[in-house]
């Protein structure tokens, strides 16, 4: 059986305190009966005989007071006090008044410890008790047996009496401790139970919860299905109304379908040539728009470039593909020493010899009518006239041309004209002419503005002492006819001059007199070429002459020309007068290289080959 202290027992087990107060109770009222209110005590002085009352009355009323402090007290130390005196009073008023007060002696702090200390203290406290019960009570009472004051009956009765108040003392002891292990099992089993019921109270809340949720959820979902039913229930009226709506639009439509087929019927004929008629005009706008989208094509590649040669292939490329000829040749107007001419700029026939060297004078055949009038040809058949005045197509390049003047939109002036030729006679129509002429309208934009971008950058293009074009100039167009060759399969050649022992000659001539050296020089170069053709001073005695539409082959006789007239003229002053030769190394494309850079590597590779063979020679590209 386990020990428990007092505040633990006191405070879980209040009934058990009133069960030691009526102990006290009953002890106070036992012992004054069983003492016959003391009239036969053990042991009492004769001095406190007068004060036997007194006493009395003072044990009663410290059990009052005692008895009220059980109740009320949880204290140990104040519990420890109370058994102290309880255990002094008890055995006091045992050994004064008789055994009547064994009770409250023995049974009551016994109990007392049992309730503070737990059941093995108050054990212990009965050994104890006993113990001095014997020393105190049994002692004397064993005197008086001997010395006959008492007889064995007498003597018999009180160990009997004795002996039952043990024996209740220890039973209300062993109940009491029964009282206080049941009390506290009573505890456990209520907290246990307190903890089960708050665990199902716990339990039943969240279930609860989760009631009051899925009822909730029920509550909206009936809500929202009364709301379906609703709307349902109008989308049936609904639909009710639309059966009615079809029904009485299929009578409508039958009623309609029958009044349609006689109008079909009637106005079939019409729509058949209505039809007709828009299909019409849906293929002439049709035919209207490519070929405003192809004009605005043509027109939009004339503009991609500032650069005169590129414009006017993009025209030709045009029209090829718009009006497809045999002969198609853009002439540039130029003015020289005051007389017009006419010079084949971009050419794509099959002869194109014949246009390489070719210049016309304004009013002269009909490339130059047309330039001097600034009107339109068609030539059906070899040859027409106009206003009495004959206009035949160019030799040899077939019986039908088209020839029209490429004009400035800006000052109405002729820049240049446009031959389209054709092998068969009555080749080409008014519809032709009118395209073309419309086309050449727009073209004349982009024309002006290449020319006058060539204008404006010349000036910064041209060496200062010769008036030739300068390096850039030429690496530039070197670049654009070398890549334009590539496009449409023609010859482009560069020569390269070099004065021979330019050095020594320049160390000792005034720089003046070496200026006008290199100016007549320049003058024998333009004079040895075509206006189609550009030379250049790239830098002190080296110049570059590019030969567009020529081969190799054609550019080394050219090459010799110049180097002959060098030799045979005589350059400075009357007062100072020169011989000069100079090197000319030649290279082309195809012949020689696939690009610009390589055909300038193999230029300068062909003129390091006639210096090194003594100079005064043109050499080409060493293989």
């Amino acid at each position: 059986m386990g020990q428990t202290g007092p505040g633990e027992e006191k405070e879980s087990h209040k009934g058990l305190r009133f069960f030691l107060v009526g102990v006290r109770v009953i002890g106070v009222i036992s012992a004054f009966l069983v003492s016959q209110f003391h009239s036969d005590p053990l042991f009492f002085p004769t001095e406190l005989t007068a004060y036997r009352w007194a006493l009395l009355g003072l044990v009663l009323f410290y059990h009052l007071v005692a008895g009220v402090l059980v109740s009320l007290i949880n204290n140990k130390l104040m519990s420890s006090l109370l058994i102290a005196a309880d255990v002094t009073i008890g055995l006091g008023c045992t050994y004064l008044y008789g055994e009547g007060y064994f009770l409250l002696a023995f049974a009551l702090p016994v109990l007392s410890i049992c309730a503070t200390f737990g059941v093995t203290a108050a054990l212990v406290a009965g050994v104890m008790g006993l113990m001095f019960y014997g020393i105190i009570y049994a002692r004397p009472l064993l005197d008086k047996a001997v010395d006959k004051q008492i007889s064995s009956d007498v003597l018999t009765l009180k160990l009997s009496l004795t002996g039952i108040q043990a024996a209740i003392s220890l039973l209300m002891t062993w109940l009491f401790s029964i009282a206080v292990s049941e009390g506290r099992k009573a505890k456990i089993v209520k907290s246990e139970a307190k903890k089960e019921a708050d665990l199902l109270y716990q339990q039943l809340s969240e279930r609860t919860e989760n009631v009051e949720l899925v009822y909730a959820e029920m509550t909206d979902q009936e809500a929202q299905v009364k709301k379906l039913a609703k709307e349902v229930a109008h989308l049936e009226h609904e639909l009710q109304e639309a059966y009615k709506d079809v029904a009485k639009a299929r009578m409508d439509l039958t009623k309609r379908e029958d009044q349609a087929e006689e109008k079909v019927s009637r106005i079939s004929d019409e729509l058949v040539r209505e039809r007709q008629m828009l299909e019409e005009q849906a293929q002439r706008v049709e035919r209207e728009l490519d070929h405003r989208n192809r004009t605005l094509e043509g027109f939009r590649q004339l503009l991609g470039s500032l650069v005169l040669e590129e414009t006017l292939l993009a025209l030709v490329y045009y029209l090829q593909a718009r009006v497809p000829s045999a002969v198609c040749v853009v002439f540039m107007k130029e003015d020289v020493q005051g007389v017009s001419y006419l010079y084949p700029e971009v050419a794509d026939a099959e002869d194109t010899d014949f246009f390489r060297e070719l210049a016309i004078p304004a009013g002269e055949t009909s490339v130059g009518f047309v330039a001097a009038t600034g009107n339109p040809v068609l030539i059906a058949n070899g040859r027409t006239e106009i206003n009495g005045h004959p206009v035949e197509v160019l030799e040899n390049q077939g019986l039908s041309a088209i020839i029209l003047p490429l004009i400035n939109p800006a000052d109405g002036q002729v820049m240049g004209v446009v031959y389209l030729g054709r092998a068969q006679a009555n080749a080409f129509t008014t519809e032709d002419l009118d395209l073309v002429e419309e086309f050449l309208d727009l073209a004349g934009l982009a024309v002006a503005r290449c020319l006058e971008f060539r204008l404006r950058a010349g000036g910064g293009l041209h060496d200062m002492v010769t008036g030739l074009h300068n390096g850039m100039y030429l690496a530039e167009r070197m670049e654009e006819e070398v890549r334009r060759g590539r496009r449409y399969t023609y010859p482009v050649s560069l020569l390269l001059v070099d004065v021979d022992n330019f050095t020594p000659m320049a160390e000792r001539l005034d720089p003046e007199v070496l200026d006008n050296v290199l100016r007549q020089l320049a003058g024998l170069l333009l004079e040895a070429i075509r206006d189609t053709d550009v030379a250049a001073r790239i830098e002190g005695d080296d110049f570059g002459i590019l030969l567009v539409h020529s081969d190799r082959d054609s550019a080394v006789p050219i090459g010799e020309r110049i180097r002959q007239e060098v030799a045979d003229t005589t350059f400075g002053t009357p007062g100072q007068p020169l011989r000069l030769t100079v090197s000319v190394g030649v290279a082309g494309v195809p012949h020689d290289a696939s690009d610009a850079q390589r055909l300038k590597e193999a230029a300068f590779g062909a003129i390091a080959e006639a210096r090194a063979n003594g100079g005064n020679r043109v050499a080409t590209f060493p293989r």
